[in-house]
């Protein structure tokens, strides 16, 4: 099989406090900077770290790169 390797470049805005390697994009995609990937949104939240954390409850733990209102 032939396999196409696409780079895509996204302007990441926040941090997570506990988690300085994922980061947040303005359109609320949360990459995992260590292995170059995305985390999947499930049902209500996304797993972090072996917990749970609810879309709402993300704003208490982004640390602001640039000076943005938090997306979530």
């Amino acid at each position: 099989m032939n396999y196409e390797r696409v780079n895509l470049t996204y302007n990441v805005y926040w941090y997570f406090k506990d988690h300085p390697h994922l980061k947040v994009t303005r359109c609320k995609k949360v990459i995992n900077t260590k292995t170059n990937k995305m985390l999947t949104y499930g049902v209500r939240g996304f797993n972090i770290g072996g917990k749970y954390y609810k879309r709402h409850e993300l704003n208490k733990m982004l640390i602001n790169i640039k000076f943005e209102s938090c997306p979530f």
